[in-house]
C-alpha cells in the first residue's frame, strides 16, 4: 500500500505534467497509469477503457491545443483514492470540439475548471473520474 503523500505526488504529475517546463507532459501519464485504466467522465461521455484508447483520444484533443496551463487549489487523498480540484486556461491552435458538442474555434483561450477524482492501484492510477463546469465553458463560447 502506498502511502497517501505517495499517491498525492502522481496525482499531481498526472494532472500538471511538467509544469516547471510550462505545459502539461502527456508523456507522464505512461509513467502514473495503469494499461488498464478507465475514464469514467461525467454524464454524456462514452466510459474509455485502457490506457491506449484514453491516449489515442487526448493526443487528438492535445493537436488542436497550442497552450495549456493548470492549477490544483485542493488536494485531498483517502484510502485508494486522491481529489483534486484544479483550473486552468487553453488555448486553442485549430477549432476543438470538446465532450461531443462544444466547438472551441481556433485561437480561443477558455477558462476551465473541475473536480478529478483518481483510484489507485499499486501506485498506478486504474480510474479517473472528472467533474467539469461545462455550463461555464459554454457561457465563455457564448452557447446558450
Amino acid at each position: 500500500m502506498y502511502a497517501l503523500d505517495e499517491i498525492k505526488d502522481i496525482a499531481r504529475r498526472y494532472i500538471l505534467g511538467e509544469p516547471e517546463k510550462g505545459k502539461v507532459n502527456m508523456e507522464v501519464w505512461g509513467e502514473v497509469c495503469a494499461p488498464d485504466m478507465a475514464v469514467v467522465d461525467t454524464p454524456g461521455i462514452p466510459e474509455v477503457r485502457g490506457f491506449d484508447n484514453m491516449m489515442k483520444i487526448c493526443n487528438k484533443i492535445r493537436a488542436a491545443i497550442k497552450d495549456v496551463k493548470v492549477d490544483i487549489h485542493e488536494m485531498i487523498a483517502e484510502e485508494d483514492k486522491v481529489v483534486a480540484h484544479w483550473s486552468g486556461n487553453i488555448t486553442t491552435s485549430k477549432t476543438l470540439n470538446m465532450f461531443g458538442n462544444i466547438e472551441i474555434p481556433e485561437g480561443t483561450t477558455v477558462y476551465r475548471s473541475g473536480i478529478t477524482i483518481l483510484r489507485f492501484r499499486n501506485g498506478k492510477i486504474i480510474e479517473e473520474t472528472t467533474y467539469e463546469d461545462r455550463l461555464g465553458l459554454m457561457e465563455q463560447l457564448g452557447i446558450k
